[in-house]
Formats: C-alpha cells, structure tokens, sequence
C-alpha cells in the first residue's frame, strides 16, 4: 500500500500535464483513471519480477461433491455442474453458480467436486445447490452432500475455525 501511495501522485501530476496538452476536453476524473490504469500496469510488471504485493491464493479447505449414475447409454454432459452455497437460516447466497470439475466418469456415471474457502465465511450452517443438464434435461437445486457447520473452537489456547458435517434428518 505504502508504494502505490507514492507512485499515484507521482502518475496522477503526469496524467494531467499529459491529457491536458492531449485532449482539450480532459477532467480531473479522467486523470483519476488514466492513473489507475497506470498504477495497474506497473504493479503487474512488479509482480511478475517478484518485486511488488501478490495476495496468495488460497486452496478451498471444504470439498462439495456431486455424482451422477445410472446413466443410459450415450449420455453426454454439455456444461458442467454450477454450484451455489446458501446460508441455512437466511437462505442468503455465500457463493453463486461456482463450476465444478469433473473428477471421475465412467460408462454409466460421472463425478464433479469443488473445494470451497470458507476463510471469510461466517460461521453458521451451509447447504451446497447444484444445476446441471444431462441429455438435455435439467437437473435444477439438487442438494450436494451433507449441510457444514462452521464454527470456532478453543484449541491448546487459539481460537480456529472448523467445520463439521450435519447429516440430513
């Protein structure tokens, strides 16, 4: 943060000299998104030399799982399943139409998953949603697995968030 607060202003007195001597017609607004381009550009020539922020990705730490069987002969899959996790008690989507990938088929089934983050989720119970098509048919709002309760836990001292599985009744 600290090195874009001292190149924007740096970009944004350049911007203006240059769009005012350009564009007759040149806004301050205009010089606000000419540097944020800017700003865009050489932070990702920084990143790619190792120079500059990258925010880590971080890998799902909940899989949803679907599968699909007893399939008829020469079925075929168009798009992939899309996933959408709601909150149980409010029925507020926390994730919308995620694709799932393919992890096993065989001639009469096939199987998708998707690993979820659930780092800045806040803790309450989810159930997963799944769409899909097969043959032409939709297939819409199946339940994927089991609904995931999240919550925090003291351990040894620290506090960490965890998830458990709560069976369908």
């Amino acid at each position: 943060m600290g090195f874009c607060r001292r190149i924007v202003p740096m970009l944004e007195s350049d911007g203006r000299r240059w769009s005012a001597a350009s564009d007759p017609t040149h806004t301050p607004e205009k010089s606000m998104e000419l540097v944020g381009k800017e700003a865009y550009i050489l932070a990702a020539k920084l990143i790619e030399k190792d120079m500059g922020f990258k925010e880590e990705e971080l890998a799902g730490n909940y899989e949803w799982t679907v599968g699909v069987g007893n399939l008829l002969a020469g079925w075929e899959v168009t798009d992939a399943p899309d996933l959408s996790i709601y909150d149980w008690n409010t029925g507020v989507a926390v994730q919308r139409y995620a694709l799932m990938e393919e992890t096993a088929r065989t001639a009469t089934s096939i199987h998708y998953s998707w690993k979820w983050n659930m780092k800045n989720v806040p803790c309450g119970v989810y159930v997963g949603a799944v769409n899909f098509q097969i043959g032409g048919k939709p297939v819409i709002g199946n339940a994927v697995g089991e609904r995931v309760n999240i919550f925090f836990k003291l351990e040894n001292g620290k506090i960490t968030k965890t998830h458990e599985t709560i069976p369908w009744d």
